[in-house]
């Protein structure tokens, strides 16, 4: 205090919000509170932040729960009246792909992504979000599930010459191309078919 006047300087309150108050006290004196007064959310962007996260999912299938994101500004506060663009890349400890519309679509305020999906089934999957100008955003872990048989692959094939035996190697595979075991007895039969053959005569002539 000075002069029996004591100066606050340098407040910062970094929610936005009405019904705010300061209550000042001293020692065995009789405290006071200020009147109420509002913070509106600052003008200007400063991070991006996931509102929605994706948990587990179906490889190969698009997300059940596509991530929805909102733009913060430096006190945390969404920003309702600012509109931006952001992109998603995937990071993966192992070779995975991600697919879908790789850039926001506008849903208000909020940026939605509407068709994403990953192929490789696996764990630790994570999203990143980036806009220009923003701070980046990254998404919880993301477990992939393998999901049902629905094609077949061949894993390998020996070629022979006639009358030798041939050996192949099939497997199962789900809609993101991962090998997975069958709910039930499956049953693969093999047909051989014949590639049509062609003569043709050259007529080779002295220089």
């Amino acid at each position: 205090t000075l002069q029996g006047i004591a100066t606050f300087t340098n407040i910062d309150v970094g929610f936005a919000g009405s019904g705010f108050r300061f209550v000042f006290s001293a020692n065995s004196m009789v405290g006071v509170q200020s009147k109420a007064f509002q913070i509106t959310a600052g003008q200007v962007p400063d991070s991006l932040h996931v509102l929605c996260h994706t948990g587990t999912e179906i490889a190969g299938t698009v997300f059940r729960h596509q991530p929805i994101l909102q733009v913060l500004d430096p006190g945390g506060n969404r920003m309702r009246n600012h509109r931006v663009s952001a992109t998603v890349q995937l990071t993966s400890s192992y070779p995975s792909f991600l697919a879908g519309r790789l850039s926001s679509v506008p849903e208000g305020d909020l940026l939605a992504f509407t068709d994403l999906a990953v192929d490789s089934a696996g764990e630790g999957l994570q999203l990143v979000f980036e806009a220009h100008g923003l701070k980046s955003a990254f998404s919880n872990a993301i477990t992939i599930l393998r999901g049902p048989a629905i094609a077949l692959n061949v894993d390998s094939l020996k070629a022979v010459r006639a009358f030798e035996t041939i050996d192949a190697s099939i497997s199962l595979r789900d809609q993101g191309g991962n090998a997975v075991s069958p709910s039930k007895p499956t049953s693969i039969t093999a047909t051989l078919y014949t590639v049509e053959s062609r003569s043709f005569t050259a007529e080779c002539r002295g220089l």
